[in-house]
């Protein structure tokens, strides 16, 4: 019925606002850090995900001629409270190495859980017979798919090094410099 479509749209979208604070705040959290590639990292996946997002209200607007609802959102609160009281001078070795494995566990964590609402959204768009919106959000499933499989290729790259300090610092230029790029390439 076009109301279960319209209401997992509306679904969709207080996920994605979600994941856009997530994305920001682990920008953060790594800039706080001074790890600029994985800062670098989390600012395009902000980008292309608020892209993401402008598409998918555009898409419900122009094919269902409805307004989406922007339903209240948890914040995923990213960044440890106490590191408010202190300064980047404050980060030791120990801080770093633990907020990166703690970070990017929960990073993991949100992507998986993403997939599955996404699978089950398409699902559900299937059994309702709603095939041109399966289609809108097979593409939504296809990209966190392939983020999900990019950041876990890193995240066991870090689990193998046992999230060595040295390793870390050593891996940022690169990243830094793949989602520069990547980042010119974003539009709407």
């Amino acid at each position: 019925s076009p109301r279960i479509v319209t209401d997992m749209y509306s679904a969709i979208n207080s996920h994605m606002i979600t994941a856009l604070m997530l994305h920001d705040q682990m920008a953060d959290l790594y800039d706080f850090l001074d790890l600029h590639g994985f800062k670098r990292m989390h600012e395009y996946q902000y980008l292309a995900e608020s892209i993401e997002r402008r598409k998918l209200k555009r898409y419900v607007l122009n094919h269902h001629n409805r307004l989406i609802m922007d339903n209240s959102v948890e914040n995923p609160k990213v960044v440890p409270v106490e590191w408010y009281e202190y300064t980047r001078f404050d980060v030791n070795p120990q801080v770093r190495e633990q907020g990166v494995k703690r970070s990017f566990q929960k990073y993991r964590e949100w992507e998986a859980k993403t997939k599955e609402k996404y699978c089950s959204a398409c699902k559900i768009l299937v059994e309702n017979g709603s095939m041109a919106d399966y289609e809108f959000v097979s593409e939504l499933l296809k990209d966190v798919d392939e983020e999900l499989k990019t950041l876990e290729r890193l995240y066991l790259e870090l689990e193998a090094c046992n999230y060595d300090v040295m390793y870390v610092l050593s891996i940022q230029d690169r990243l830094h410099k793949k989602y520069k790029k990547k980042t010119k390439g974003l539009s709407l």
